[in-house]
């Protein structure tokens, strides 16, 4: 016969808790506080990490491809010619911090047709903004204008072709440009 053992069901491993510090904003309004306000704050500093942790498993992740084809009616904003456009793509979170199509020189309808790869890790609340510059060769490039295009209006697995109002900056001379851009979606794995 066999003597009964003493046996324990195994324990899953447990994982320690995420380590919550605040930042110096929220550190320098804790000090002071009576200890029931200091507890309330802590708790709302929890809350708001817990709602970004939340908040960040549901926007979507994805791959957004961005064909920058052309923009009409680039505003001449050089003395002698015409402008020499470019467009800088920004994204929030792009490793470089901007994409850029060529130069185009002395165009008032310059055709890129610059195609980018563009990571976007929250769809819901990202902003790509293109900005319309003119290249100098000595002086600052110029800023003509921008476009603000929220990702998620464009997240479609089909190619999306539009349109969009340059709204150009104080200092140039108001025209109808608009910018010609292609979109196209791939959702990837959170």
């Amino acid at each position: 016969a066999t003597e009964p053992t003493d046996a324990t069901e195994p324990t899953e491993p447990t994982q320690p808790e995420p380590k919550v510090e605040a930042d110096d904003d929220q550190k320098s309004a804790i000090q002071g506080q009576s200890t029931d306000d200091q507890l309330s704050m802590a708790d709302k500093i929890l809350q708001g990490v817990d709602e970004e942790a939340e908040k960040s498993k549901n926007n979507p992740k994805g791959l957004l491809t961005v064909t920058v084809v052309g923009a009409t009616n680039v505003p001449k904003v050089d003395r002698n010619d015409e402008s020499d456009p470019y467009v800088i793509l920004k994204l929030p979170g792009l490793n470089d911090g901007a994409e850029q199509t060529p130069v185009i020189e002395d165009k008032t309808n310059p055709r890129w047709n610059s195609k980018h790869y563009l990571h976007v890790n929250n769809a819901f609340d990202d902003v790509l903004v293109f900005h319309l510059y003119d290249w100098n060769r000595i002086f600052a490039h110029k800023l003509i204008g921008k476009v603000a295009v929220p990702v998620c209006a464009v997240m479609s697995s089909k190619k999306i072709t539009k349109q969009y109002d340059v709204v150009t900056v104080a200092d140039v001379p108001k025209t109808d440009c608009k910018l010609e851009v292609v979109f196209s979606w791939m959702p990837t794995r959170k």
